[in-house]
């Protein structure tokens, strides 16, 4: 019966299928055949003959074999004029058989072959295959032959006062060729089927299907070279979860004559077959269907071990597997870390499986259900962190970035590094720099801290130092000589075109000499501006007393005293390389640099 077609070489129709379904994380064919295990058991109602074409109707399994006359035909060696009925048996409601005896439904005895059939629970429509006995003129390789062939055809029945009565034929069958095996949709729109159709199959049978629109059934559509090939695909089962079980004996990964696969339907439509090994062997093996709780399934072989030529296995599905999903982020931003390693841990500690953050943070591990796990990340300058799983199975990592402060201290005027310089820090004494003129420290997520650096015969520092981001921090710090004469520069201040008017720019390096002035109070300075301004000698240099007087008006308003302080503008002086501070330039892209002279000491 599984064996019916003759391979007939025509054109091939390419089809592109698309169907709306919704979308999962992972593909259910993963979700099924990755995540559970299954037990294979031979069931008790196979009879002594074939038996095949499971299929789930309502609290029942449905199945087709030969009742008892056909069998006693058999065993004396008659099979012509032998044909298959169809029976059932009842199931749970996880679909396992009851083991009650199996009954003949007889509202389908057409006196040849009946089944498979597919059930729609959705629309109340049983789709049965029946034999299409036609004598009709068949064309083989060009030349026609008159012979009597037994097609298969479907068949749409509806359930009426509790019975099953005839409300259509599909559409397409066809006397010349078989149309068989359905298996409907859950909505009942979509019918894939089998068939032999010399203008459309491409080896020996190939798997259809056809859509349904305001009750009117579609061309049929080839499914594409993922599913089909120039052997033998039959035995379809559509999955509500969007997947196609099928038999092959023409694909790549079989292990001898018919093989089940599987394809997940995707929006671009089924993706490539993946052999299911857990049930294949050398031998026959086809018809798997799923029942709607998950937890069984049934398929057909004719393996070793069986009551006749093909017998009906039952599969209990154990949901051993389950996922665990996750993603790591930076704990403060909160950002995605791609590509971080990721680590599955016993509770006890021992390392499970292991994998890499994807570009969006985000991993998954395939666990055993029940058990106590723990997960560890780690990434480039982030530390490990590990957690443990909850009851739901979804965790997120938060890494803290490996930060770390490295304070540069060195001499202004020869630029080498000056040690045992010491270093506060808010407040706490931190340390004291190395031989190499630095000193380090861990950083958490500070955006920043405020310094006090000393040094017997340089000028005390207090810094407020600004904290990015990042892993390192290398601040340089000047350190300046406490000696009369010695001079150092503020930088390049700002100042509008022809103007003496203090920009925030110019406030922010006051501010910071400010700082300087107090923390060192027995010097007294000269405080120099050069403009580098176009126009005349007496121009620049009347403007140059100008910016110098708002600059010691300002530093007098913090407080300095007036002795403390003296300040001059001149016309102009060659630039120099040394700053103190930051370089600022002025708005019309002039020079303003100042200049601090140490000139005494304060008495």
């Amino acid at each position: 019966m599984k064996l019916f077609y003759k391979s007939i070489k025509k054109t091939v129709l390419s089809v592109v299928l698309v169907i709306p379904l919704v979308g999962l994380s992972q593909p259910p064919s993963y979700m099924l055949f990755d995540l559970c295990e299954f037990d294979i058991r031979h069931v008790g109602f196979n009879t002594k003959a074939s038996d095949f074409g499971p299929s789930f109707v309502g609290d029942s399994l449905w199945f087709s074999a030969y009742d008892d006359q056909q069998i006693k035909k058999i065993e004396k060696g008659r099979t012509d004029d032998v044909y298959y009925s169809i029976f059932e048996t009842p199931v749970d409601s996880k679909g396992i058989t009851t083991y009650e005896p199996r009954v003949k439904v007889t509202r389908f005895n057409s006196g040849f072959h009946e089944g498979p059939v597919s059930y729609c629970n959705h629309t109340g429509e049983l789709f049965v295959t029946l034999s299409n006995p036609f004598d009709a003129d068949v064309e083989e390789n060009g030349v026609v032959v008159k012979k009597q062939k037994i097609r298969l055809r479907i068949v749409i029945y509806s359930r009426f006062n509790g019975r099953w009565v005839l409300k259509e034929e599909f559409p397409f069958n066809n006397k010349v060729y078989s149309v068989g095996h359905p298996s409907v949709s859950s909505t009942g729109d979509t019918l894939f089927f089998t068939s032999d159709d010399p203008a459309l199959s491409q080896g020996g049978t190939d798997i259809f299907m056809s859509i349904r629109k305001n009750g009117k059934w579609g061309e049929p559509m080839k499914l594409g070279e993922n599913i089909n090939t120039k052997g033998t695909e039959m035995f379809p089962f559509y999955d509500p979860s969007g997947m196609l079980i099928f038999a092959s004996n023409g694909r790549h990964g079989g292990k001898g004559g018919l093989d089940l696969y599987c394809s997940d339907l995707t929006p671009n439509g089924f993706a490539p077959a993946i052999p299911l090994d857990m049930f294949n062997t050398k031998y026959d093996d086809f018809g798997l269907i799923i029942h709607p709780s998950g937890e069984s399934g049934y398929f057909v072989s004719n393996r070793p071990g069986q009551d006749g030529d093909d017998d009906i296995y039952l599969v209990k599905i154990n949901k051993t597997y389950t996922l665990l999903r996750g993603s790591v982020v930076d704990a403060v931003t909160g950002d995605a870390i791609k590509n971080a390693d990721v680590t599955l841990f016993s509770c006890s500690g021992r390392k499970t499986d292991n994998t890499t953050a994807d570009p969006n943070g985000d991993f998954v591990f395939k666990a055993l259900r029940g058990k106590c796990y723990m997960v560890g990340a780690e990434y480039t300058n982030y530390p490990e962190n590990r957690i443990s799983y909850g009851k739901d199975n979804v965790v997120k990592i938060g890494l803290k970035l490996n930060r770390s402060l490295e304070i540069n201290a060195y001499d202004y005027d020869t630029g080498k590094p000056v040690r045992n310089v010491r270093v506060e820090v808010n407040g706490s004494l931190e340390g004291y720099t190395s031989g190499s003129g630095t000193l380090k420290k861990n950083l958490s997520d500070e955006k920043a801290m405020t310094c006090y650096i000393t040094k017997a015969g340089y000028l005390n520092r207090r810094l407020k130092l600004e904290l990015p981001y990042a892993p390192q921090i290398n601040p340089k710090i000047p350190m300046i000589k406490l000696s009369v004469s010695e001079s150092f520069f503020l930088g390049r201040v700002k100042f509008a075109y022809d103007s003496w008017n203090l920009t925030p720019e110019t406030v922010a390096a006051l501010d910071d000499f400010v700082s300087l002035l107090k923390e060192n109070p027995a010097i007294k300075v000269e405080v120099a501006l050069y403009t580098g301004e176009s126009g005349t000698k007496s121009y620049k240099q009347n403007l140059s007393q100008k910016r110098a007087g708002a600059i010691q008006s300002y530093i007098l308003g913090k407080g300095i005293p007036r002795e403390k302080i003296a300040t001059v503008g001149y016309a102009q002086k060659p630039p120099s390389n040394k700053h103190y501070g930051a370089a600022n330039t002025s708005v019309d892209g002039s020079d303003n640099q100042v200049e601090v002279k140490i000139t005494g000491f304060m008495k």
